[in-house]
């Protein structure tokens, strides 16, 4: 992980992303043979 990523500003990432600040973020990653069964 980049350290821009990992040290980053959350008030600042949660506006860029349009996130709302009384919800809860929830972060799914997969690839490859995974991502289907996510899609």
């Amino acid at each position: 992980v980049r350290e821009e990523i990992e040290k980053g500003n959350v008030l600042r990432g949660r506006r860029y992303c349009e996130f709302q600040q009384d919800k809860p973020v929830l972060l799914i990653m997969g690839g490859s043979q995974g991502a289907k069964w996510i899609n």
